[in-house]
């Protein structure tokens, strides 16, 4: 329990970081981690009186012993996690649950076997902007690892096993540039751009690929959408504003939209969006796309009644997994 952003005994913890956990280690007196794993997220805008909730992503046996660290260190993260087995229950509309060994695939690195559990090669979900409803969709696409590949200042010392022939620390180019490692393909700079792409379907069947100049912010020398930052919202509509995020909004214009409601695919494979295993044989499994977690909210409201009234709705987004083993090497040509 809390008062005032203090532990009520603040004084015993103080004490407890000065002796016990100084002698014995801060893991002292807590128990290994066993089972439960549940939370919910909720986002209220006062000013318009709506809510959106949504379930977590849950990642089980990440830690399989008590990680219990002093409020300094910044631990536990994901590099202090297990590599052996890592699972996700996530909602996809038929629910699912997928486990992953990651030694089996030859993904030594911690972060790298909770990215491969998050892969996706598409995010599928829906939308509406009907103005008969005053209704506005935004969806909220999160890269929750993303910052190990893309970032040398926040994990300098890291390895990453996707990496082949990396050395320990972050591996650079030929004149010494730091790059980044798969399935991420820019360095961050302040934001760190991938390319992407976004297919829709209105309700009667009518598809539309969005071009680049229908999404916004446009990025310089970029032929496409891109998507910059670690959390990005995206916008559906020119006029939507379901979360006020002014630095990680990408928005799709009203000319873009097949229909006032419809479904959309965000394809974040190729543009060499792949993470690969080390190793032989089927150890070199290919994962495709990128790991990604992320809901939908959608605003409707009526103004015609009373003061007006407002609805809200979240929904999680659905995934297409996609991995393939690359072909066999052909043996070397004997001599002779």
């Amino acid at each position: 329990m809390h008062k005032n952003g203090a532990p009520n005994y603040c004084q015993g913890i103080n004490l407890n970081i000065s002796s016990i956990w100084k002698d014995l280690g801060t893991n002292y007196g807590f128990k290994n981690p066993n089972s439960g794993l549940m939370g919910t997220m909720a986002v209220i805008n006062v000013q318009d009186g709506s809510e959106v909730s949504v379930g977590s992503t849950g990642i089980t046996r990440v830690f399989l012993k008590a990680e219990h660290n002093l409020p300094s260190s910044g631990l536990p993260d994901f590099r202090v996690g297990s590599t052996e087995t890592l699972a996700i229950d996530w909602e996809d509309g038929d629910g699912g649950y997928m486990s992953f060994d990651a030694r089996q695939v030859g993904m030594l690195d911690k972060v790298d076997g909770l990215s491969a559990v998050l892969m996706a090669s598409k995010v599928l979900n829906d939308y509406t902007v009907n103005p008969a409803a005053e209704a506005e969709t935004a969806w909220v696409v999160t890269f929750p690892t993303k910052s190990h590949y893309v970032d040398p200042k926040f994990v300098a010392d890291v390895k990453i096993a996707a990496d082949e022939g990396a050395d320990d620390g972050w591996h650079v180019d030929d004149r010494g540039n730091p790059k980044p490692y798969p399935p991420f393909t820019s360095i961050f700079d302040g934001k760190a751009c991938e390319p992407v792409s976004f297919k829709m379907s209105g309700r009667d069947g009518e598809q539309v690929l969005v071009s680049a100049a229908g999404v916004s912010p446009r990025q310089p020398n970029a032929e496409g959408a891109s998507l910059c930052y670690g959390v990005n919202v995206i916008q559906f509509g020119s006029t939507s504003n379901v979360f006020d995020a002014k630095n990680t909004v990408t928005r799709i214009s009203d000319d873009e939209l097949p229909a006032p409601s419809g479904w959309v695919s965000l394809d974040l494979a190729g543009n060499g969006h792949e993470m690969k295993g080390s190793g032989n044989s089927w150890w070199r499994t290919i994962y495709e796309g990128l790991p990604v977690i992320g809901f939908k909210a959608t605003v409707m409201g009526n103004s015609n009644v009373g003061i007006g009234a407002s609805y809200a709705a979240a929904t999680s987004h659905g995934y297409r997994h996609t991995s393939h083993a690359p072909p066999p090497s052909k043996p070397a040509p004997s001599g002779g």
